[in-house]
């Protein structure tokens, strides 16, 4: 059910996971210098393999001529997203091992490349999202992941959380794409901590002052569950203070993909955390500025 309660740069991948993904949204490495010349055309190439796997050889080919078109714009941005933008707004027929979904909205080949190219959350099967899930996308941003999530089958059903309402407009448009706005809970809050980032989101518009703030416990009480099976957080710095002590939050969580920002926190200590409470982990992808932790409990594997 729909509800609303008042809430990739160019560079060189790390070595983690089968085939390392960076984050389409994330600072990397400079490649003004020749010698990153082969790093570029590496990650053109595996962007490129990826697309087509994802979204067919037909997209993958007008991606690479974006690119070759728009080198120069990117060459100096940094980032591949001149050549997402080309492509436009859809709508792409997505496919990641099991998961099907429709992507539409500005720029969207740019979160896709990362979540679903790059599949940075579910690490190539290191996690999974069982076919009758219970999902919680703290994040949510315009929807990309909860579409993935929603994808694995009619039986998932997705808690997205977003606190910026000019997001939940473009996740709107994309559940109702796929006809898939019956088996989604928005909740538009903030939760964890208060961050400089947080902080300008309240304060740039009116409407954006009066979105609530939820702790973790406040959070379960209102899924109003015992159990998650994918928790995926990705909240720009709160989630040291939304897992700070004792958390019923990450105590009914299964599978958890969390981007740890360095700015906030110490990625390493929460990393010891987890593992401390009995999760496998692993690193899906790591840059200057943050990372991404996929955990899981034994039996979850």
């Amino acid at each position: 059910m729909l509800c609303h309660f008042g809430g990739c740069p160019i560079g060189r991948s790390p070595a983690v996971l089968q085939s390392p993904p960076v984050a389409a949204d994330d600072p990397e490495p400079s490649i003004t210098g020749a010698a990153h010349v082969p790093d570029l055309l590496r990650t053109i190439a595996g962007d490129a393999r990826g697309i087509a796997r994802v979204f067919g050889p037909g997209v993958a080919a007008r991606w690479l001529l974006a690119a070759a078109t728009r080198a120069p714009t990117c060459w100096r941005e940094r980032t591949m997203r001149a050549a997402d933008r080309a492509l436009g707004e859809g709508p792409f027929d997505a496919r990641l091992r099991s998961a099907r979904a429709r992507l539409v909205g500005p720029d969207v080949i740019s979160g896709a490349r990362e979540i679903w190219v790059r599949d940075v959350y579910l690490g190539g099967g290191f996690l999974h999202i069982p076919p009758d899930g219970v999902v919680v996308d703290l994040g949510c941003n315009r929807g990309i992941f909860t579409l993935l999530a929603l994808g694995h089958g009619d039986g998932v059903r997705v808690t997205s959380v977003e606190a910026d309402r000019d997001n939940l407009v473009l996740l709107d448009r994309s559940l109702q794409a796929n006809d898939w706005t019956d088996r989604v809970t928005v909740v538009n809050a903030f939760v964890g901590g208060v961050t400089d980032f947080q902080a300008t989101l309240r304060d740039r518009a009116p409407d954006q002052a009066a979105v609530p703030w939820l702790t973790g416990d406040e959070l379960v009480d209102r899924l109003g569950t015992d159990r998650i099976d994918f928790l995926k957080c990705d909240i720009e710095g709160s989630e040291y203070d939304l897992f700070a002590g004792p958390s019923r939050l990450l105590e009914v969580t299964r599978r958890l993909a969390i981007e740890l920002h360095r700015e906030a926190g110490r990625p390493e200590a929460f990393i010891e955390d987890l593992e401390a409470q009995g999760f496998e982990t692993t690193v899906s992808r790591a840059s200057a500025n943050d990372i991404i932790v996929l955990a899981r409990r034994p039996d979850a594997a």
